[in-house]
């Protein structure tokens, strides 16, 4: 029994310099508390790292009510996709992508087109049901400097849309160019769900586009052969109109 109880002993000492040892090359990972035991400090946690890319942007949400008018005006501006390289762009109210229009079931808007361009255009709302002269399809067209009031009756289920403009022979163009936006319909029954309601905090838009950009950072449609035969596919994606998007979301999503 006595081999035993040295090696006994000598474990223990081995232990206890073992933990004086660590005490001397790391004070500050340990420390004496009450009644002399070692106790650890807490060691603060490192930062989330913030991601690579810009914040996604939000469209402004307008919300049509029974009779109301808004102006939407066609007509050159200014984005910017790349840091520090704004861009020619034309867009709804001068922007890349117009704002996002709440419609609710049962009203009855008045959208008010301005075409400030030097061609004509329009604006088709697709996937809502209009008839053609409130912009059910490619007619009728607005010519340059004119406008016209687009009066639709809102009767449809709740429904995520979009609307662009579909000037014939210049579709692709005019949406790389920034024509477009979204349209949503909100009816009773959806509305009493509970989903996620504050726009741009848990409810939030995402318009996905692929697009190809030069050195300049301008978005650029290559109109070749092969693009008109089998369509376009870009190497980039934008959302809302924001390359590289990073978007903080609420803890609960």
């Amino acid at each position: 029994f006595r081999s035993l109880g040295l090696l006994a002993a000598e474990e223990a000492l081995a232990a206890s310099r073992r933990r004086s040892q660590g005490r001397r090359s790391s004070p500050s990972r340990s420390r004496r508390g009450r009644g002399g035991k070692a106790e650890k400090s807490a060691t603060a946690p490192e930062p989330p790292k913030k991601p690579a890319g810009q914040t996604l942007r939000i469209p402004e949400l307008v919300t049509l009510k029974d009779g109301d008018t808004y102006t939407l005006t066609v007509k050159r501006g200014e984005a910017t996709f790349m840091p520090e390289k704004p861009v020619p762009v034309t867009g709804y109210n001068g922007g890349y992508l117009g704002p996002a229009f709440k419609f609710v079931r049962g009203t009855a808007p008045v959208l008010r087109l301005v075409n400030e361009l030097d061609r004509a255009t329009n604006v088709h709302w697709h996937g809502l049901i209009a008839p053609g002269a409130a912009g059910g399809g490619p007619l009728p067209v607005l010519e340059p400097g004119a406008s016209a009031d687009i009066r639709m009756t809102v009767d449809q289920n709740a429904a995520t849309l979009w609307y662009h403009a579909q000037m014939p022979g210049w579709q692709a163009i005019d949406l790389t160019a920034g024509l477009a936006g979204l349209a949503l319909v909100e009816d009773p029954a959806a509305a009493s769900l509970g989903l996620p309601s504050d726009w741009g905090v848990d409810d939030i838009p995402l318009l996905i586009q692929d697009r190809e950009f030069d050195d300049a950072g301008n978005p650029v449609y290559a109109r070749t052969a092969d693009v008109v035969e089998h369509g376009f596919r870009g190497r980039r994606i934008l959302v809302n109109g924001t390359l590289d998007a990073v978007a903080a979301v609420p803890q609960r999503l």
